[in-house]
Formats: C-alpha cells, sequence, structure tokens
C-alpha cells in the first residue's frame, strides 16, 4: 500500500478514536457498488434511466442546441429515495452522441457496501473493507464567495476502483458517513 500524507493519517487516527456510531442494518438496503447504487448503474442511457424512474428528465446543457456542454445533473426520486444524476455526452464514431449516466449519489440513511459501509460509519472502517483499494482524503469547500472556504468538520473519501474507471465518495461529517457518489473517473 502505498505511503499516505501526514494529514490523512492524523485524520484516520482522529477518526479511529472516537467513537463508531451503529450502522444502518435493516433489510431495505440499497447497495452502493462501483457499478452504481442500487437499480441506477453508471453507463446507462439515459432513456434507460427514464424509463426505470418511469418520467422523462430535464437536462437542457445535454440538449442539441447546447452543443458546448458536454455534462448536467438532475435530482430525482426514485423508490422513494432523493437522488442526485450526473450526465454526459459520449461521442460515437458516427459523430453523433449517446447521453449517459456518468454519476449518482444519495444521502438515504439506506446506502450499504457490500463491505458493509453505511451511515455514520468512521475513516477506519473504510480504510479496513478497502485496504486494497486506493484512497483518497480530501477536506470539502464551499466555492460561493471570491476564494474557497474549507468547511469544518466536512470532508470526502473517495475509494478508486484497480480494475475500472468507477470510484465511490464517501461524503463525511465530523468523521462519519453521511451520504455516498459513485462516478465515472477517468484517471489521473
Amino acid at each position: 500500500m502505498k505511503k499516505l500524507p501526514v494529514f490523512i493519517l492524523l485524520l484516520a487516527a482522529a477518526a479511529c478514536s472516537s467513537k463508531t456510531s451503529h450502522t444502518n442494518t435493516t433489510d431495505n438496503s440499497i447497495t452502493v457498488s462501483l457499478k452504481g447504487i442500487g437499480d441506477l448503474k453508471i453507463g446507462m442511457k439515459r432513456e434507460s434511466v427514464e424509463k426505470l424512474l418511469k418520467h422523462k428528465l430535464a437536462l437542457p446543457q445535454l440538449s442539441p442546441d447546447s452543443t458546448n456542454n458536454y455534462f448536467d445533473t438532475t435530482s430525482c426520486k426514485y423508490k422513494d429515495i432523493d437522488y442526485t444524476l450526473g450526465f454526459t455526452k459520449e461521442w460515437q464514431e458516427d459523430s453523433s452522441y449517446i447521453i449517459k449516466l456518468s454519476q449518482v449519489s444519495s444521502h438515504s440513511l439506506l446506502l450499504k457496501t457490500p463491505s458493509g459501509i453505511g451511515t455514520g460509519d468512521d475513516l477506519c472502517k473504510i480504510g479496513a473493507a478497502y485496504e486494497e483499494h486506493r484512497i483518497s482524503v480530501t477536506p470539502t469547500f464551499d466555492y460561493t464567495g471570491n476564494k474557497p472556504v474549507r468547511i469544518k468538520g466536512k470532508s470526502e473519501i473517495t475509494l478508486f476502483d484497480n480494475d475500472s474507471n468507477n470510484a465511490i465518495t464517501f461524503y463525511m461529517n465530523n468523521n462519519k458517513v453521511e451520504g455516498m457518489e459513485v462516478m465515472f473517473y477517468e484517471g489521473d
């Protein structure tokens, strides 16, 4: 395993020294994997997502009139869970394009990875469950002003898959998971 920078180790020590809260263990959990969240899988065509959701999605940044944009997001509810979906244009050999799901996120208490990581878990549990993967820990910033401001207590832990171009980000609040995102990641 690669050596981690000192600040990551300090963050890990702080997270490990605090009590781990109880992870939601209901049978209704929604599986978060490197493929997606529940039925929403990275790489699904827009039409397949709309069929699953049973309604059309408004993606004005990806309309045929919007030729310079390649990404758009929308919010939706599926099976009573709130999601944010990100879509990208994927160009084809014939100069046409298809719109595919490239990221999906939620802050539902029902989210859980196959390794058992869920809401309330800490960095230590994530590190132990995914020790074979590359992990990045970054602080969260507010970019609404003239200068980025770090948000106290908020960070993101991103788990990169060794075999695919997908990644899982765990949104942390006071060293505890509060949401997850799966996304296509092109790499370094």
